[in-house]
């Protein structure tokens, strides 16, 4: 018989998760076993409208080492979502995802037990924790940013480093007090402007076709109003000429729309101190002398993987072109990429943070690729490439990463 244990190996420093799934119908508890030998209890997502066909308790446990341990009193809610199987008819579940850091080299052995589910289910899980790979000085002093600057965020409690005058997101020209501008495209084919809606904490004034605002969040915020409200009716009144007056004008087309995710890390890039070419606010210019492309790697049969501190750049599955997220490896194990990000919120909310991100893999055409969680929509997007930060041309450093 097959052993039904999952075994993973986590680096210290990196993440990893438990996941266990519960029917969306019933009333979950979710029950961790404490280090003291208490437990503490989560409520489980409310059933499914309302209907519950029952209550179900979830045991979770842990042995360190070969002996019984427990979970910290201090711990986050587990994470859930709800999810459906795609099956001529539909069968819904909540799946709950907790996500620890590998702390110190150890065995664990995690056990979740739902004795009450139907069928049972008993989820075993051995994580090996093993020492990290050593990171050069030019790695370090880039991961050093982070615990410095963030968290942050434009509409919350932002961190302003000791020293410094101001967050991350202001530093980056996310500040909510710089007047700005955009001209919203004319209409096509001619006829009235339309009023841009917004909803608070969305705050621009408009003359025309002329919006003012504080901030770029706010501005993006207008284009955004435009995509969802002003173009679909446009481009119905367009779809509705006939074939020659269609020849007049140009089809409208959505207004490119701008997150913090960019402006944020090439901050960062220019904090870290070099002489970097690839530019960061466009996000299309990656240099191939230190850009490394996915599906070329993962083509092979032992691909090289991003190491702390490099450069990610996201698109949409399958769309191998037009680059929708970019951020910066902070761990990686083969569970969970944990990321410095900017964006995130909706727009003019915009965050900047260290985020987890459990890794899953690209369908279709192969090479499949790493897909992750994109701060600025929460969709998950494919890995297109990365920039290699030992390649970048830096004079603080030496050849061998170290520092001058």
């Amino acid at each position: 018989m097959a052993d039904p244990t999952e075994k993973v190996t986590a680096p210290i420093g990196s993440h990893f998760l438990l996941r266990w799934t519960t029917d969306a119908y019933v009333n979950a508890t979710n029950s961790f076993h404490l280090i003291d030998g208490t437990t503490k209890e989560f409520p489980g997502r409310p059933p499914k409208k309302g209907i519950s066909k029952g209550d179900v308790k979830v045991s979770l446990s842990i042995i360190k080492n070969g002996k019984e341990d427990g979970f910290r009193v201090n711990m986050p809610k587990p994470g859930v979502e709800e999810k459906m199987k795609l099956t001529p008819k539909a069968v819904f579940y909540h799946e709950y995802t907790f996500i620890f850091r590998a702390k110190e080299k150890a065995v664990y052995q995690f056990t979740v037990d739902i004795p009450d589910a139907k069928p049972p289910q008993k989820i075993i899980k051995e994580v090996t924790v093993v020492d990290a790979e050593p990171l050069n000085d030019r790695r370090q002093d880039m991961l050093d940013l982070f615990d410095k600057w963030l968290p942050s965020s434009v509409m919350g409690a932002q961190t302003i480093p000791p020293g410094e005058t101001t967050d991350i997101l202001d530093k980056s020209g996310w500040d909510q007090t710089s007047a700005r501008s955009w001209s919203m495209p004319a209409p096509i084919p001619p006829g009235k402007v339309e009023t841009l809606p917004m909803v608070a904490p969305q705050q621009w004034t408009q003359s025309g076709l002329a919006i003012s605002a504080n901030g770029e969040g706010q501005i993006s915020a207008a284009k955004a109003s435009f995509n969802n409200f002003v173009l679909p009716a446009r481009q119905a009144a367009w779809d509705a000429l006939s074939d020659d007056d269609k020849k007049k004008f140009p089809r409208p087309v959505e207004i490119k729309i701008t997150t913090s995710c960019i402006s944020v890390m090439a901050e960062f890039v220019k904090l870290w101190g070099n002489q970097f070419t690839a530019d960061l606010n466009t996000m299309m210019n990656a240099d191939p002398t230190f850009y490394i492309k996915a599906i070329d790697e993962f083509a092979k049969k032992d691909p090289r993987l991003p190491k702390p501190g490099d450069i990610l750049y996201l698109v949409k599955e399958h769309n191998r072109g037009f680059f929708q997220h970019v951020c910066i490896l902070v761990s990686r194990s083969s569970e969970v990429w944990v990321t410095a990000d900017g964006g995130g919120g909706a727009l003019p909310d915009q965050t900047a943070a260290v985020v987890d991100k459990p890794v899953s893999f690209s369908s279709g055409s192969p090479p499949s690729v790493p897909m992750l969680a994109s701060v600025t929509d929460g969709n998950n997007k494919a890995l297109h490439g990365w920039v290699d930060i030992d390649l970048v041309p830096n004079d603080k450093y030496n050849q061998d990463g170290s520092r001058k």
